[in-house]
């Protein structure tokens, strides 16, 4: 649905982690015991001795293949429908962007600069930026993306897990999902980072999803029903504290 795919790719040999380079795999046999029907079983069984054969995983070499994961770009629908939201942010200049998954953070970026914009950029991985000036500390990202006195266009680009707690993006009218995870937590949160004390109540705060497959509506259904869910919780505990409230008046 991104534009990706995961792809993995032998890069080299390590030692085997079964015979851990000895060619052998020991197997172990166990001690034969009869058992009355009411006798319980208690701890480990026993081993009587080791059978040592050839390694079966690495078939005597001592050495398997390693791996390392790449991405492959794919076409997606998704890609026109964000260069689209970028263009619309050229006058104001800037735009938050969530995305699910590292690929998807890869791919938002390689968007972002296609268009000609700046980028801080957090997730898993940490936080790194596509600024054009040296600001290099997380405060100093932060201070540069919500200073709108320069014509700059910058995007911050995240994960919600990574990035969507505790920040202040309110420079930016719009958040832009670009796909989304099952963390209902998450997807609150970062939800609320333009949407706080500090805001352009003229802007607004838009929360756009971009959706191109079933699956992507499946967890931005699932996303919707998390927040229902936890919007009656905290709406009980309203109404049983105001009716606790009024007994002790």
């Amino acid at each position: 649905s991104d534009g990706f795919l995961y792809e993995s790719a032998i890069t080299g040999e390590t030692t085997c982690p079964t015979c851990e380079g000895t060619k052998i795999a020991k197997i172990p046999h166990y001690v034969e015991e009869e058992e009355s029907i009411d006798q319980e079983y208690f701890g480990d069984p026993e081993i009587s001795h080791y059978e040592e054969v050839e390694c079966f995983q690495c078939g005597g070499t001592g050495l398997v293949p390693k791996y390392s994961r790449g991405v492959k770009a794919v076409p997606s629908g998704k890609d026109e429908v964000l260069r689209e939201l970028i263009a619309d942010h050229d006058d104001d200049g800037r735009l938050v962007i969530y995305g699910a998954f590292t690929g998807s953070i890869d791919k938002i970026i390689q968007l972002v600069t296609q268009a000609g914009w700046e980028y801080i950029c957090a997730d898993g991985r940490g936080w790194r930026s596509g600024l054009r000036t040296n600001e290099r500390s997380k405060q100093a990202m932060l201070e540069c993306f919500q200073n709108t006195s320069t014509d700059r266009r910058i995007a911050f680009i995240g994960q919600p897990g990574a990035a969507g707690m505790g920040l202040t993006l309110t420079a930016a009218s719009e958040i832009v999902y670009f796909s989304n995870d099952f963390n209902g937590e998450s997807r609150i949160q970062s939800e609320d980072r333009i949407h706080r004390m500090g805001m352009d109540l003229n802007k607004g705060a838009m929360i756009t999803d971009i959706v191109q497959l079933p699956s992507d509506l499946a967890i931005r259904d699932s996303l919707l029903n998390k927040r229902r869910l936890q919007d009656m919780t905290l709406g009980e505990f309203h109404r049983v504290m105001s009716q606790y409230s009024e007994r002790q008046e």
